[in-house]
């Protein structure tokens, strides 16, 4: 007994089994039909979203073109309140097959008439006629005073002003006792009209310093007479105020082409151009 009741118990746990199987089965057949009936309709929804869209476009353009002809001349007024097609005629096969369902579709139907009837409107009323517009009056500005021309100083001429110090100055000659080398109060006052000159343009202008011996002596003596001489010039220039940059000096010892020997103890100094 025991065996036979574990046998039945199979037998129905089997067919308990089986009946869910096939109602399993059943149960994913109308689910796919209606998977497809929904796919379909889905499809079917976008095809006529996309040609009320693309209606709707249209008209958008036809509006935009009508609202900027509204006021430009007679002619495109009577082309306006005569269209060859009325844009009313060309909606309601479109709108018919809108399910009224969708709220999107529903919310740009109710847009799509609302345009349709502000444009009928707009064809319905007379256009008005544009008023002549105020003359401009062109104030003239006034001139403005150009202002007076500011005087400017002429333009120097160093070159000319150079040459100038140059011919009044020009050059000066330091004599000196025999054997001795000292600068002179009287020799200074005459090297001071000349440092004046000097100090005018530092950089144009150079002092040449050329001191010679007489004859009396050896060469050696009197080469280094000549260098003390000219040294003690120099000292005396820069004394006065002129740089000793500008100054170029040579010693060259007895001058063999002199007169005589008091005008051969010299020290030349002559201003040129740099």
């Amino acid at each position: 007994n025991r065996f036979k009741l574990l046998a039945e118990r199979d037998r129905q746990i089997a067919k308990e089994a089986k009946r869910d199987d096939q109602t399993q089965r059943k149960y994913d057949r109308g689910l796919l039909k209606n998977d497809e009936a929904e796919v379909k309709a889905m499809r079917q929804l976008r095809s006529e979203q996309a040609a009320l869209k693309f209606e709707v476009a249209k008209l958008s353009a036809q509006l935009a073109e009508l609202t900027a002809a509204a006021g430009t001349s007679d002619s495109v007024r009577v082309i306006v309140q005569q269209p060859t097609q009325p844009v009313n005629q060309e909606v309601p096969q479109v709108v018919q097959q809108v399910p009224t369902t969708d709220p999107v579709l529903v919310a740009e139907l109710s847009g799509l008439r609302q345009e349709l009837a502000a444009l009928r409107k707009s064809m319905a009323t007379p256009p008005v006629p544009a008023q002549a517009a105020a003359p401009v009056v062109v104030v003239p500005p006034t001139p403005t005073p150009s202002p007076a021309p500011v005087p400017t100083a002429p333009a120097r001429n160093l070159d000319a002003e150079v040459l100038t110090v140059l011919s009044q100055y020009g050059s000066a000659q330091v004599f000196f006792d025999t054997g001795r080398s000292s600068v002179t109060p009287a020799s200074m006052t005459s090297l001071s009209g000349l440092a004046n000159g000097a100090r005018q343009y530092p950089n144009r202008i150079l002092v040449s310093l050329a001191g010679f011996t007489d004859k009396t002596g050896s060469l050696a003596a009197n080469q280094a007479l000549s260098q003390r001489r000219v040294e003690a010039v120099r000292a005396a220039l820069i004394s006065l105020g002129v740089s000793p940059s500008q100054i170029r000096s040579s010693a060259s010892g007895p001058d063999l082409n002199a007169s005589d020997n008091a005008s051969a103890r010299r020290v030349e100094v002559t201003l040129r151009v740099r």
